[in-house]
């Protein structure tokens, strides 16, 4: 059986003397946040494209997505918090094939790892998504004729964050 991590109890801990010890203010917050959070990414990830819609469009359309919906009907909050840091992930994975200096890659890659790290606490599997998305985006980038330094650091992006957020939960495997 894989569940949650230890490392997810500290952070529910900690989110706990946040508002107080109010653990069902703490619950509601989570789930409302996380569509929130899941809308906000999806419109982040539109600023790739350079036009104004596709923020709203890819909002929208987010937002429209049944997921977050059935998950709160069935209780799931794993779905959710993947539903919420999944349109992040893109956004970093779409800044990975970028030109950038060292240091922004370097912020990049330590904020992708620790959404990676942070989700996986509470959703285990979420790293094997993060691994396909990797892998798709890749193949995106091929396909699409990228130059080949760019597909290069989006590999070596979707190996750091994969390989990160698995060592950030190391200490808890048996």
């Amino acid at each position: 059986h894989v569940g949650a991590q230890p490392t997810a109890d500290v952070f529910l801990a900690l989110g706990g003397l946040l508002v107080l010890g109010k653990l069902a203010l703490l619950q509601t917050l989570c789930v409302v946040g996380a569509i929130v959070v899941g809308c906000l990414g999806m419109a982040s990830v539109g600023t790739v494209f350079q036009n104004s819609r596709a923020r709203l469009v890819g909002a929208a359309v987010y937002a429209a997505v049944p997921l977050p919906y059935v998950a709160i009907a069935y209780g799931k909050l794993g779905a959710l918090l993947c539903y919420a840091a999944l349109p992040w992930m893109l956004r970093f994975f779409a800044m990975s094939s970028s030109e950038q200096s060292a240091n922004n890659r370097s912020q990049l890659f330590a904020r992708a790892i620790l959404l990676a790290g942070f989700t996986t606490a509470f959703v285990p599997s979420f790293i094997l998504l993060v691994a396909l998305v990797g892998i798709l985006w890749l193949v995106g980038d091929l396909v699409a004729g990228t130059h080949r330094r760019q597909v290069l650091w989006s590999g070596v992006f979707a190996l750091s964050v994969t390989a990160g957020g698995t060592i950030v939960q190391v200490p808890w495997l048996n």
